[in-house]
């Protein structure tokens, strides 16, 4: 409702200020057009405010539901020791694998002719990458498991649908 009126003061403020200049340059046929133009601009204004009437009645509507506070937040603890298992298992893996890709390339230097080192480096890189997008499929799979389980654990703690929504992976 506060918007609203700011708005609504804006656009009073706004077809005032652009009164006398439409009057001066265009006279009848100027204040009608600016009559009509103030009646849209108010129609537009009072859909505004109906459109935000209803997101304050549908964003406060869920405003009684009684969350367990005690369960939400072992539920979110939860959820937070599992995101950041599943990131410090991937971080580890990738560590892992670009210590390998290492010294498998160095080896790669150790032969002799360039279609063999091509070849070799080719198999490392693909190893590297393959493994990279392994890992990361991995913890993206725990998390989206995680999420659900998080949602579960809400509703059982007594939050409603619209009080989890905003319950997105935390590492995209």
């Amino acid at each position: 409702m506060k918007n609203t009126n700011i708005l609504l003061a804006f656009t009073l403020a706004l077809a005032f200020t652009t009164t006398p200049l439409l009057a001066e340059n265009a006279g009848e046929r100027g204040l009608e057009r600016r009559d009509n133009r103030i009646e849209r601009v108010e129609n537009k204004m009072d859909k505004l405010g109906d459109r935000m009437e209803k997101q304050v009645v549908r964003k406060n509507g869920n405003a009684t539901s009684t969350i367990n506070a005690t369960c939400a937040k072992a539920a979110i603890d939860i959820r937070s020791s599992a995101v950041l298992a599943a990131f410090n298992t991937h971080s580890s893996t990738v560590a892992a694998l670009i210590a390998s890709s290492t010294v498998g390339e160095k080896a790669a230097f150790d032969l002799t002719t360039n279609a063999e080192r091509q070849k070799a480096l080719r198999a490392v890189r693909q190893g590297l990458k393959m493994g990279r997008l392994q890992a990361r499929k991995t913890m993206m799979e725990t998390e989206k498991a995680t999420f659900t389980t998080f949602k579960t654990s809400m509703k059982a703690c007594g939050a409603k649908d619209a009080d989890i929504e905003k319950a997105e992976p935390l590492v995209q």
